[in-house]
């Protein structure tokens, strides 16, 4: 798959084809507002990868905190609440690829402010060993409310080991809260700081730089939150997603020193 992939972005005339073929995916994909942009996914593959090293020494626990959770937003807030659209899903990944039998209303359970279940149906994404779960409503969520997403036991992994604890994650209808105020930091104490003064100054320097350079440049179609070009860069993307790309390539490198050595 890296290797497809790094040939393909190589190549003008494909990415030219996918450009034209998925304009919002394109132009998107370096969005962390959008559900399924990579920047959204990398802290759960880093988080997996640090899982599989886990248990490559010696720690196989099932019970691990849930790898990542999913919503229609880029928070738990705002959730669409029209059950007849995808975006109106939830999901959660476990460190474990799971037995789709187990995983059913018995062990996965979804209970609003008051504790009373919603109406959903699950979908083991993949089937068969995935470790990522959707919750679908099959009736519309209730407006300003906080739901709680339940995983408990018996639900089990496809070698039929049984999850021993209980795990929950929590997701709403109603608008995200504001973050509280300092009061003891003044607007012009920030504007004074050297330190706030300094950082503005670097920041601004990287982005001339990158706006004269060859880097900061979008291909044709793109939009400002990245598209599908090798030029194409991202100011201070997640760390997670650094680390993640930073693997890739080195597994590329490596792949491409074996190929050439073989």
């Amino acid at each position: 798959a890296l290797m497809a992939a790094n040939d393909a972005i190589d190549n003008p005339d494909t990415v030219a084809e996918y450009m034209e073929l998925y304009p919002f995916a394109c132009g998107n994909q370096d969005n962390p507002e959008i559900p399924g942009a990579p920047p959204t996914h990398g802290p759960v593959i880093a988080r997996h990868w640090q899982v599989l090293w886990e248990r490559l020494n010696g720690n196989d626990a099932f019970d691990e905190p849930l790898s990542g959770t999913f919503y229609s937003d880029s928070s738990p807030y705002n959730q669409v609440t029209d059950s007849s659209l995808p975006d109106s899903w939830v999901s959660f990944v476990l460190p474990h690829g799971l037995k789709p039998s187990t995983v059913n209303t018995d062990t996965v359970l979804v209970t609003d402010e008051s504790g009373a279940s919603h109406p959903i149906k699950l979908h083991v994404y993949y089937g068969w060993n995935s470790h990522l779960v959707n919750v679908k409503p099959l009736e519309d969520w209730e407006a300003e409310t906080d739901y709680t997403v339940s995983i408990l036991p018996p639900i089990a992994d496809w070698e039929d080991r049984p999850m021993a604890e209980e795990h929950t994650f929590t997701f709403s209808t109603k608008e995200e809260p504001a973050p509280p105020v300092d009061e003891g930091v003044t607007e012009e104490d920030v504007v004074e700081s050297p330190e706030v003064v300094a950082d503005s100054v670097a920041a601004d320097s990287v982005e001339e730089d990158a706006v004269d350079g060859d880097t900061g440049k979008s291909g044709e179609g793109s939009s400002g939150s990245g598209g599908c070009t090798v030029t194409n860069v991202t100011t201070n993307p997640p760390s997670a997603t650094v680390i993640v790309l930073m693997l890739l390539a080195l597994a590329l490198l490596f792949r491409r020193r074996l190929h050439q050595h073989g």
